[in-house]
């Protein structure tokens, strides 16, 4: 399985399921997936949290959606 991240990217997150980490929320990837491991460490506001790689896109590729 290749991984869509390297550790040092620059990622934003695409979902807004989470308590106290929003939609939109920009974080470095600190530990990709690998083959024997499924959630990428991502370092956000001082700490790290585990996700699974398809709640994140690279934050150059992020857009977000306007409400009118």
């Amino acid at each position: 399985m290749t991984p869509k991240f390297n550790t040092g990217d620059l990622v934003t997150l695409n979902r807004g399921d989470y308590l106290d980490i929003k939609k939109g929320t920009i974080g470095i990837v600190i530990d990709p997936i690998t083959e024997w491991k499924r959630m990428m460490l991502v370092h956000i506001n001082g700490e790290p949290w585990s996700f699974p790689e398809h709640e994140f896109v690279h934050t150059r590729n992020y857009k977000e959606k306007k409400c009118r």
